[in-house]
């Protein structure tokens, strides 16, 4: 279970058209409790469909990462899939199937596993 995340520069970003059906969501982390506060992060979605468009954290405003299946370009088949939180995925949820690294909690950032395996741009 999860998605597939990828690395960009926040102001590279373009959108093309339906601009205003852009909607975000903050994630509330303790809800009900005395230490309940909103996430930094924001996720971005189509009111429309209800499709995910990217994740946003002003902590890192440079940052953006947009969700694989939201790119219009054609990406490459990855060689293999990293797989984080091993200990938070549900014993009926099944790993992606293929070559895989599987961390407990999370790997490299993905601008170091970029530059690790070559496929960085600067």
């Amino acid at each position: 279970m999860g998605s597939v995340n990828l690395g960009g520069i926040s102001s590279s970003l373009n959108i093309a058209k339906g601009k205003d059906l852009i909607k975000k969501y903050n994630a509330i982390k303790d809800r009900g409790k005395p230490t309940e506060e909103k996430c930094s992060s924001e996720r971005s979605f189509c009111s429309n469909c209800s499709t995910m468009l990217w994740v946003y954290d002003k902590s890192w405003p440079e940052l953006i990462h947009p969700f694989a299946s939201a790119i219009d370009t054609e990406l490459p088949d990855p060689e293999e899939m990293v797989c984080i939180l091993a200990d938070s995925k549900p014993k009926w949820a099944r790993w992606p199937e293929g070559k895989k690294v599987v961390h407990k909690t999370y790997g490299d950032s993905l601008e170091d596993w970029h530059r690790k395996n070559g496929k960085y741009v600067e």
